[in-house]
C-alpha cells in the first residue's frame, strides 16, 4: 500500500527524482496483491497488476535513503541484518512526527474494512512523512 500510495502523491505534487519501493521480511516473488487488499487499492484507484513482492536485502537496505517501516518487528529485523541501518530506518508514524513508538498493524487475512482502515492511516501518515521528505530534500 505505502509504495503506491506514495508514488501517487509524487506524480500529484508534480515530484520528479524520487525512487519508492517496498520490500517485506518475509516476501516471495510469487506472492501476489489480491482478494480485499486489492479491492481497497482499486476504489483508490490504485494498479496493483504489476507488483511483486521483494525481499528486503542488504543491497535495497545499503541503496536507500529512508526506510520506512510499518512494526517494530520490521525495524528491528533491518537494524538485525545491518545494524548501521539504524539511523534511517523509521517506524512510519515515528518518521511523521508521532511519538507514541505504535506501528500500524498488518492486515492480512482480514476484511476488506480492516484494509480500508490501514490504507487511510498509511496515507495519512505518508503524507506528514512526504512534506517532511521534501523539506530535506530542499535543505
Amino acid at each position: 500500500m505505502a509504495e503506491l500510495i506514495l508514488k501517487k502523491m509524487a506524480e500529484e505534487k508534480g515530484i520528479e527524482g524520487i525512487e519508492v519501493s517496498s520490500a517485506g521480511t518475509a516476501a516471495f516473488p510469487y506472492y501476489k496483491i489480491h482478494g480485499e487488499l486489492e479491492k481497497v487499492m482499486k476504489k483508490k484507484g490504485l494498479d496493483t497488476s504489476s507488483h511483486s513482492a521483494t525481499q528486503i536485502n542488504n543491497a535495497l537496505i545499503g541503496d536507500s535513503d529512508i526506510i520506512l517501516v510499518m512494526e517494530q518487528k520490521h525495524k528491528d529485523y533491518i537494524c538485525a541484518m545491518q545494524p548501521r541501518a539504524g539511523t534511517k530506518v523509521f517506524l512510519l508514524r515515528e518518521y511523521a512526527g508521532e511519538k507514541d513508538g505504535k506501528g500500524i498493524p498488518d492486515p492480512i487475512g482480514m476484511p476488506e474494512k480492516v484494509y480500508s482502515a490501514a490504507f487511510k492511516e498509511i496515507e495519512k501518515y505518508l503524507e506528514k512523512s512526504f512534506s517532511i521528505m521534501m523539506k530535506k530534500r530542499k535543505a
